[in-house]
């Protein structure tokens, strides 16, 4: 029996990133497609998480597994043209243009699925989240066994909502006034850098996170959650602070960390009040806009650029303690995002 659809782009595009790269199931590295006759559902997995994207189009009732790397190479080929696909028992045949290709098929059987078995515990506005997810993932370390690091942790204190990624040293953290359930829950970092897409609403769950959209639904397991509090490190107090321009900053810090030694792995810089620079055999100096408390650390050119390359205003606040400079805590504050860094010996 043959099976005639048509794929939108952005449904090729919308399953892509699910799919599975390194799963010792054959399966997971082809998309599932199920036609029940009035509707095309698109599956793709690896096994932590899934999308189904739901598209209108009538005809025969049908499932098979394809390969979604030949199906994104050729979609590549493609363009902005939709992908024209013909599915028999064993073989799926696309076209595109005057370009064809012939592929062999999975049975549909073989491929898993995760089930909402859970109850609801919270639904937000995910159009009010996304940007927020995304800064403080930069501050989660993916590779990291241990699960407050290689996780974002996002919880509620029924008023507030707090999202948060650390490597222990370095804490990124965005908060939000809203009002819902009380929570806490551990997503993995792997999973965060897949929430891309037309979603609007996030469904927590007590295993999973669920993303919805127009035509699109996904689902992301839960790590086990250890409560960390983020709070606690902005109890402390940090009686210094100035007015920086962030702009002219990361210039100065880019500038400086140019001459590291190249017999060191990672460079050291000096940020004083309205100065950067490097530390070690090659001298370089750059000045930046800054008023306030005179500032001066060190820290790795590397990791304060990337602090300063994810925040958004010009003009942001540095918080820190001009009598324990080596050991305290720094804050960098723009609006709801907080940076918390340790300074590092020279």
């Amino acid at each position: 029996m043959l099976h005639i659809l048509r794929l939108p782009k952005a449904a090729v595009e919308a399953v892509l990133p699910f799919v599975s790269v390194r799963s010792t199931m054959p399966v997971l590295s082809h998309i599932k497609f199920e036609s029940t006759g009035a509707h095309v559902v698109m599956t793709a997995s690896n096994v932590d998480t899934q999308i189904r994207y739901t598209f209108d189009c009538a005809g025969d009732q049908m499932e098979a597994c394809i390969d979604a790397q030949a199906l994104k190479r050729f979609a590549g080929f493609c363009g902005d043209d939709d992908v024209t696909l013909k599915i028999t028992d064993n073989k799926a045949a696309l076209s595109c243009k005057a370009s064809k290709a012939r592929l062999s098929v999975l049975p549909a059987q073989e491929f898993p699925i995760l089930e909402k078995r859970d109850g609801i515990i919270a639904e937000l506005d995910w159009v009010l989240l996304r940007d927020k997810f995304a800064f403080s993932a930069l501050f989660c370390n993916e590779g990291d066994v241990r699960p407050q690091m290689n996780c974002l942790m996002v919880t509620s204190t029924g008023t507030r909502i707090d999202i948060f990624g650390t490597t222990g040293g370095n804490l990124g953290l965005e908060s939000l006034n809203h009002i819902s359930s009380q929570f806490g829950i551990c997503i993995p970092v792997g999973s965060v850098r897949n929430m891309t897409g037309n979603f609007t609403s996030l469904i927590i769950r007590d295993e999973h996170i669920e993303l919805k959209g127009p035509n699109a639904e996904a689902l992301f397991k839960l790590a086990p959650y250890k409560p960390v509090e983020a709070r606690k490190l902005l109890s402390a107090s940090l009686p210094n602070a100035c007015e920086v321009s962030r702009q002219s900053m990361l210039e100065a810090v880019l500038f400086a960390s140019a001459f590291k030694d190249n017999a060191k792995l990672r460079g050291v810089i000096q940020i004083d009040h309205g100065s950067v620079k490097n530390i070690g055999q090659n001298e370089a100096d750059s000045p930046y806009e800054c008023k306030g408390d005179e500032l001066s650390i060190h820290a790795y050119p590397d990791d304060f650029s990337k602090f300063l390359k994810s925040l958004t205003s010009d003009s942001i606040a540095i918080q820190f303690d001009a009598k324990n400079n080596i050991l305290g805590q720094v804050r960098l504050i723009d609006g709801s995002k907080t940076i918390i860094t340790m300074p590092v010996r020279a």
